[in-house]
């Protein structure tokens, strides 16, 4: 093969490698491109996550094709999808390798049309598509790879005026969104795009020499008619959540290497503010343990595998995508249901209101695909209504439904916060179960009532002609920042006058932060504030948010 003018199987399996380790390394850059000063689950790191999780898969390959390589590709970005951004990353890298087809090599024009390809299924799996956005770069990306696969001299060349074409689009998503133009910068999701771009033509170009790690010692898949338990060298399969306690020292690539010597089937991921870990260990103590040298636990699940050897995992191919599932056990149930909450007073809240699974993530720790998919499964249900109870989860939560729907008939009932997820179950009467009544009764309790949220800015930035300072507290309803000052206690104040002063009922949630004694004194704030309203009182615990106000 002639490097300067094909790119063949391991080269790809390099290059989507090399785009992954880009992309992570300047994760920061992009999250500090989000207009919004709210601690969420950033474009950066949820493309990032998404592309790791990718990547692994593409290293575990074996018999390394272009079909086998994009593939694992594929289907890593499908489970490993974190959030709108990660989504719609997963969908471009789809339609991308569907357009690959199974050639033995690849040119420049089979790769033009390959994204071709990436940018239809990006588009389509957007309700309303905008411009300005991660979806504008692909395609311009793709319109200079059409336009240029016939003229470069090499794959060098091509890769080099593709990209430089990117960029220059990038810069001008400033000026096609006013709120990026007020805010100074370009588009995250295409900025995140660009990066993996460039992370993948950096091995073509010779800039870097990836070397594919795969595990020493793995393992051919099970056949399920020879399974053993005594095959089984690891038998709990633990998983639990750390709360960062930011004085104490955490490095991800050391906690990786202490549970390797526990065990295997190892997967951390991390942000600035939490670590989600999983690993197969006989000493599901060690773990534990390790883990509350970094900060608080949560969210702790162990399991016996060797009692539940029945879930084995199998492989589907759907869409030209192969699937890795969690052979589900026997639907028992004709209902269930799954919501996406953190912190353990929702949690239980939600669980006392005929929740089945509960699935840990919220603002700033997005939920994966897989995450979702195991929990649809877990509920044991033929029908489940699904609540992501989060904008940036949404897409993943469509996502998991499609990835499922031969198997179990999903409902995504489109909640954007925690409090809409129990106003939905308060009209559930826990015996009915035709879930298309239920979810449309549901719908019908969401519109109902409107919630307010209190956080902190973590950047400067400005909105619509709004200055906003980092550290400043920060009241948001429906999308929008309704007041920002420097005193809690201010902008809780400044929330409730922009309730509906005429309500007949106030919840008021406190976040993990605020103490009992101080949640009770703000509760008598929103007495004076709504004298006829019945006001309640309930510690959800959650992070990010320090009050939560829902209205009806």
């Amino acid at each position: 093969m002639n490097a300067t003018q094909t790119i063949d199987a391991k080269l790809l399996q390099k290059m989507i490698v090399s785009a992954a380790l880009l992309l992570d390394e300047k994760k920061e850059t992009i999250n500090e491109l989000n207009v919004f000063p709210v601690p969420d689950g950033d474009t950066g790191t949820n493309m990032s996550l998404t592309m790791l999780f990718a990547a692994k898969e593409v290293e575990e390959v074996e018999h390394v094709t272009i079909e086998s390589v994009g593939k694992a590709f594929a289907g890593g970005a499908l489970r490993g999808a974190r959030g709108n951004s990660g989504v719609i990353l997963s969908q471009i890298i789809r339609g991308f390798v569907k357009g690959l087809g199974n050639n033995e090599v690849l040119d420049a024009r089979t790769v033009a049309k390959a994204t071709k390809l990436a940018v239809a299924t990006a588009y389509k799996s957007v309700m309303k598509p905008k411009e300005g956005t991660i979806l504008t770069v692909a395609k311009e990306v793709s319109n200079a790879a059409v336009s240029l696969y016939q003229t470069a001299l090499d794959a060098q060349t091509f890769l080099r005026e593709v990209i430089n074409h990117g960029y220059k689009v990038l810069e001008q998503t400033q000026n096609m969104l006013p709120v990026l133009k007020e805010a100074g910068v370009v588009d995250a999701g295409g900025a995140g795009l660009m990066t993996i771009l460039e992370g993948a033509a950096r091995v073509v170009l010779g800039e870097v020499d990836i070397e594919i790690k795969r595990p020493l010692d793995k393992k051919p898949a099970i056949a399920m008619t020879k399974f053993n338990t005594d095959d089984i060298e690891f038998a709990y399969c633990t998983e639990f959540i750390i709360k960062r306690v930011q004085s104490q020292p955490y490095d991800e690539d050391k906690a990786k290497q202490y549970l390797s010597e526990l065990g295997d089937s190892i997967v951390v991921v991390s942000d600035d503010d939490y670590v989600k870990v999983h690993v197969h260990t006989n000493d599901p103590g060690k773990a534990l343990s390790y883990a509350l040298t970094i900060g608080a636990l949560s969210n702790i699940k162990i399991e016996n595998m060797k009692e539940q050897h029945t879930a084995l995992l199998t492989e589907t191919e759907r869409d030209g995508i192969i699937v890795v599932e969690k052979k589900k056990t026997k639907q028992t149930k004709e209902l269930g249901f799954v919501a996406v909450a953190a912190g353990s007073g929702f949690v239980n809240i939600l669980k006392s209101l005929n929740v089945d699974i509960v699935v840990e993530g919220g603002q700033t720790m997005n939920p994966s695909t897989e995450d979702v998919i195991e929990a649809i499964y877990q509920t044991n249900a033929k029908q489940v209504i699904l609540m992501p109870n989060n904008k940036n989860i949404i897409l993943t939560a469509n996502q998991a439904a499609k990835v499922v729907e031969e198997e179990v008939k999903v409902i995504v009932l489109p909640t954007k916060s925690v409090v809409e997820s129990i106003s939905a179950m308060l009209v559930y009467d826990g015996v009915s179960t035709d879930a298309d009544i239920i979810s449309t009764q549901m719908n019908e309790a969401i519109t109902q009532i409107t919630t307010g949220q209190i956080t902190i800015a973590v950047r400067d930035t400005t909105l619509n002609g709004e200055q906003i300072k980092e550290g400043q507290y920060l009241a948001i309803m429906k999308d929008k920042i309704v007041a920002h000052k420097t005193k809690l206690e201010d902008t809780f104040k400044e929330l409730l006058k922009k309730l509906d002063p005429n309500s007949d009922v106030v919840t008021i949630y406190y976040g993990e932060d605020i103490d009992e004694k101080t949640a009770l004194r703000y509760k008598k704030m929103a007495i004076k504030i709504f004298p006829n309203a019945e006001v309640e009182l309930h510690s959800g615990k959650q992070p990010v948010y320090y009050f939560i106000v829902s209205v009806e």
